[in-house]
């Protein structure tokens, strides 16, 4: 289950309401899907989005979002060091940033204007949308 960490005040948030509740107060979008025998670890991009075609449909019918794909990142990924860095730096999108955790962790930063920066840290079967425009960036915990 995610959890948050604010470092400038020295919070952490680790019970699910209260984790639910702060993330509502940025429209930030949590969720946990179910992960039992949906996939083998060596599924292919289009084995995962079938596996998980209901939640996808749902999340696009109320997102209005069209299209859905895959980022495998293993140790393994061609340019991994490059993607990490990129990753790593702050930006913002024009449009929602939807991200499901299948295996490994992570962690996403988030910089609101008015509050501190918080930290999302992500597991296998989180499910974290961040709005646009929202300053955020992302790094792999070191399990990727």
């Amino acid at each position: 289950m995610a959890w948050i960490r604010i470092d400038q005040t020295e919070t952490e948030l680790k019970d699910e309401s209260e984790v639910r509740a702060f993330l509502d107060r940025y429209n930030i979008r949590y969720e946990r899907w179910p992960l039992e025998d949906r996939v083998s670890p060596d599924a292919s991009p289009e084995e995962i989005l079938e596996a998980y075609a209901p939640e996808i449909e749902r999340l696009k019918e109320a997102g209005g979002y069209t299209t859905a794909d895959v980022v495998a990142i293993t140790p393994e990924t061609p340019g991994l060091q490059e993607l990490i860095v990129k990753f790593g730096q702050e930006h913002t999108h024009s449009e929602d940033e939807i991200r499901f955790t299948l295996q490994g962790r992570g962690v996403f930063y988030i910089n609101p204007e008015t509050d501190p920066v918080f930290a999302i840290y992500v597991e296998a079967g989180d499910l974290l949308g961040v709005p646009a425009g929202a300053r955020h960036w992302f790094l792999l915990c070191e399990d990727h």
